[in-house]
């Protein structure tokens, strides 16, 4: 039986950069009108503070819910 060479790569880096984008909230100065990446994400519109959190994903400007 042939023996095999496991490389592991690490992608560490990777992963961590995933975090940060997960974690860092969109933001523009109109509300939001494109789809959110994820269930949560946070948006913020900068011209006023209002804060949104998305509740859907794929639907566009419905994905987004106003919190504040």
């Amino acid at each position: 039986m042939a023996q095999q060479k496991l490389t592991i790569i690490d992608d560490s880096g990777a992963r961590a950069n995933r975090v940060l984008d997960i974690l860092t909230p969109k933001n523009g100065t109109a509300a939001p009108t494109t789809d959110a990446d994820f269930l949560g994400q946070i948006y913020v519109k900068t011209d006023s503070g209002k804060v949104y959190v998305s509740v859907a994903v794929g639907t566009g400007a419905s994905d987004w819910a106003i919190l504040n």
